[in-house]
């Protein structure tokens, strides 16, 4: 994890470039790290808010939709080993004792 950030071309249409986008399974490393967990199994987890209402782009336009809002993000222990499944002891072992 600890490389380079790649720049890539973005979506045809956008201003700007940035660092490559992160894996789920990177994020889930990186708040492993960050939540200074050394052992068990963890998934990322999403905290999401839901709107609903007419939405169009004028008001002529308009039609019942949702949007989905990611409000944070974090760790949940996992129920069962998957593709994104981040164990800790792996990713960030305990020091060794001096």
């Amino acid at each position: 994890m600890s490389r380079s950030p790649n720049i890539s071309p973005q979506p045809q249409g956008s201003q700007t470039q940035g660092p490559e986008p992160l894996q789920l399974k990177d994020i889930g490393t990186l708040l492993v790290k960050h939540y200074g967990l050394h052992e068990g199994t963890w998934d990322v987890s999403f905290e999401m808010n839901v709107a609903i209402g007419q939405l169009g782009s004028s008001a002529d336009k308009r039609l019942p939709g949702a949007m989905f809002m990611i409000s944070r993000i974090g760790l949940i222990r996992a129920a069962a080993l998957g593709p994104y499944t981040i164990n800790a002891a792996d990713v960030n072992p305990r020091p060794a004792p001096r």
